[in-house]
């Protein structure tokens, strides 16, 4: 961000300085004006594009009837696996916000996107299915989990 505002600031000047010198100060304000709209609208669409934190990506919701059908000591196998995927994404989807947060600090553009390590609907899924699985796990009153 320290960086598009610093080109802002370069562009503002030399713009300033050519409007000035050859068209008229009118014409300046209006550059000016045109510039800080264009910027405001570059770091929106570069903050836009972050990769999201993976603490702020609800769950996506799966049926618990995708999971209703497996006994107590399947649910468990199952939920562990389940927790190893979830466990991933999220590491992955962490180190997407933080590339996107230092790369929008030093060049002024997210590189997950871009890297294809932006995550989030993934993440929003296997999040979702782990969530059925304990929510099926507490119905079934499987040892080790509570009520919802």
């Amino acid at each position: 961000m320290l960086h598009i505002v610093s080109l802002y600031f370069v562009m503002l000047e030399a713009g300033n300085y050519f409007h000035a010198h050859l068209v008229g100060h009118e014409q300046t304000r209006i550059h000016e004006d045109c510039m800080k709209k264009y910027l405001f609208a570059l770091l929106g669409l570069a903050l836009s594009a972050c990769a999201t934190s993976p603490d702020k990506i609800k769950a996506e919701y799966v049926p618990d009837s995708t999971y209703a059908s497996l006994t107590c000591p399947q649910l468990g196998e199952t939920e562990l696996k389940q927790g190893d995927v979830v466990s991933q994404l999220y590491n992955s989807q962490r180190r997407a916000h933080k590339t996107d947060t230092w790369t929008v600090l030093a060049v002024g553009v997210p590189l997950s996107g871009m890297l294809d390590e932006d995550k989030k609907e993934q993440f929003a899924r296997e999040k979702g299915k782990l969530d059925a699985i304990h929510r099926v796990q507490a119905t079934k009153n499987c040892p080790g989990t509570s009520k919802p």
